[in-house]
């Protein structure tokens, strides 16, 4: 574990410090499988240089051994948090939330109150 200053800080400057941190956890038998970070700006950007491509993806190729893969995503409980929140300030009456899902084949919106 490392301290890291809080002084202005950019992901090209954390990068190498996370994926160091990866790569010395494998080397100790502990298995890095995700990374999860809130979509804080500087935080999508040092997701983004895990991929190849730099481009922001979810299945990335690790750093310790190229033949498996690592996953990225954001912190799905402050996501579904934000949801919750957004759905209950809403300014209709019955508070009605939409979401579609994928049922033989086929796209269906579901709508509850």
């Amino acid at each position: 574990s490392r301290l890291i200053p809080c002084a202005p800080i950019s992901a090209e400057n954390i990068f190498p410090i996370i994926k160091s941190c990866v790569i010395n956890n494998e080397h100790c038998s502990l298995s890095v499988q995700v990374i999860a970070t809130d979509n804080y700006p500087l935080n999508v950007n040092l997701l983004k240089m895990f991929s190849p491509k730099s481009k922001q993806e979810i299945k990335v190729p690790h750093p310790f051994d190229k033949h498996k893969n690592m996953f990225l995503t954001f912190d799905f409980v402050h996501m579904l948090k934000a949801i919750r929140n957004n759905w209950l300030n809403q300014k209709d009456f019955e508070k009605t939330f939409q979401y579609q899902i994928l049922e033989n084949g086929f796209t269906k919106t579901i709508q509850t109150s």
